[in-house]
């Protein structure tokens, strides 16, 4: 439950999703502290709709808590290339993330899931219930979002890898 994961931006992220879907409901897993510590950051009205996970889950449980859930949200304010989001992606979840770090490297906006600005709680809100809201939407993106996810194995990562050093190599022997 740390703050650079969105731990003081995701109640208030919630509090306007639930006067806009009043049967929202939202899970958190692995905040790693206990459950009531986390819902005491969430408006009272709000908490009988958040469930916490403090523990760790295995590979099974978190592929079907993402199932299950069919969205995925991660409102960090910072993060690299997050595997929680491919694993998400992977099981197939809609995904609303924040257009931080690596995630637009991840995440196509409107094609795997939906991008927000993360000083932006009123967008993230927005972009939730636009999910929510629309199954068939949820649906598509989740699809897209598990197509993409298969192309993020180690064999692309170092073919990547591969070409970038080979061209910068070519760029610096074009140069000298």
């Amino acid at each position: 439950w740390l703050e650079v994961k969105g731990a003081r931006l995701l109640p208030v992220i919630f509090r306007r999703l639930r006067q806009k879907l009043g049967h929202a409901q939202l899970t958190i897993a692995g905040t790693g502290v206990a459950g009531d510590v986390v819902l005491g950051d969430f408006d009272p009205g709000d908490r009988d709709h958040v469930r916490v996970v403090p523990g760790p889950l295995d590979a099974a449980a978190i592929r079907d808590t993402y199932r299950a859930h069919g969205v995925f949200f991660m409102p960090s304010l910072s993060e690299g290339s997050p595997l929680s989001l491919l694993e998400a992606m992977a099981a197939g979840a809609a995904v609303v993330a924040a257009r931080i770090g690596g995630i637009p490297d991840i995440v196509r906006d409107g094609v795997d899931g939906l991008l927000f600005d993360p000083a932006a709680p009123e967008a993230a809100a927005d972009a939730l219930s636009r999910v929510l809201d629309d199954p068939a939407l949820a649906r598509l993106l989740g699809q897209s979002a598990r197509q993409r996810a298969c192309g993020f194995t180690w064999n692309a990562t170092a073919t990547s890898i591969e070409q970038a050093v080979r061209s910068l190599f070519s760029e610096k022997n074009q140069s000298a």
